[in-house]
């Protein structure tokens, strides 16, 4: 398994991990689901920042932040609800066309956060890992 192949594996698991301790705190305290959001960021900025020192670059490191926002926004938001239940019903979008727009804007907001951590991986001079498959 490549380095970057982990990276999408680790991020995909952080994302799920957080969305379910979210959703269950939010049903347990009813403090507001959306609130987590800068969490799910975060971790898509560490996807980006870990998937450029293993991709290669910074177009790799914006398709792990990418990654990990369409995982939060599909998987993730399953999990959430089944856990949240009636704390997360405000959160939850109307239809199939909203349904398919927020899971767009969302994996797009994962590759800008994701972009973010791979210039920060860039500047502070993180090389890629040894072995990595470079995204040329």
């Amino acid at each position: 398994m490549s380095s970057f192949t982990r990276v999408l594996l680790l991020s995909a698991a952080a994302v799920l991990v957080f969305d379910a301790v979210a959703a269950g705190a939010a049903r347990a305290t009813g403090f507001p689901y959306a609130s987590a959001a800068v969490g799910s960021y975060l971790i898509y900025a560490a996807a980006g920042f870990f998937g450029a020192r293993a991709g290669g670059g910074v177009r790799m490191g914006a398709l792990a932040g990418m990654a990990a926002g369409l995982v939060d926004a599909t998987a993730g938001w399953v999990l959430a609800a089944a856990i949240g239940g009636p704390a997360l019903a405000a959160y939850t979008p109307d239809g199939v066309g909203e349904i398919v727009i927020t899971i767009i804007i969302v994996a797009l907001l994962g590759g800008i956060m994701g972009t973010i951590g791979a210039l920060l991986a860039k500047l502070t001079g993180h090389r890629p890992v040894s072995g990595a498959v470079r995204g040329r």
